[in-house]
């Protein structure tokens, strides 16, 4: 009973084997688009991807940009597309634009964050905003019950 037992054990051991099917990936992770330097290094390495002739498929996980523009976007689609074997993306909360919602929605406006990302200083936004602080302080006093 013994032996046929590790007789069908080795039996199912050699199915198993000789049915694995062995591949090979590539794993591209938070290339960030959109901030210094990514396209470039993103270039590199779809170019050393396509170098790879025993790669079967690719996996490109989020965050492929910063900040989800549709800019950023764009050339992370353009760049990504040169890509010659199958590959599948898988967006990250940078990917899906959620923070740049998030912020305009809790600042009412997307001009903060559009300051912030043409390099305007936070002192300097403050201060441009101090003159629309003071009207609405002065226009809700009325509503204030303390």
């Amino acid at each position: 009973m013994k032996k046929l037992f590790l007789s069908f054990l080795f039996c199912l051991l050699f199915i198993s084997i000789s049915f694995a099917q062995n591949f090979k990936f590539d794993f591209v992770t938070d290339t960030h688009i959109g901030s210094e330097t990514a396209d470039e290094d993103l270039e590199r390495t779809v170019a050393d991807i396509n170098m790879q002739s025993d790669v079967n498929f690719v996996i490109i996980k989020g965050d492929i940009t910063e900040m989800g523009t549709d800019k950023e976007l764009a050339l992370a689609k353009e760049i990504l597309d040169k890509i010659e074997i199958t590959n599948y993306i898988i967006p990250g909360n940078h990917d899906t634009g959620s923070r740049n919602s998030r912020m305009d929605g809790l600042l009412g406006t997307n001009r903060v964050r559009e300051q912030l990302q043409a390099g305007v200083s936070p002192g300097k936004i403050v201060e441009e905003w101090k003159e629309a602080e003071a009207n609405f302080r002065k226009k809700r006093e009325k509503y204030l019950l303390y």
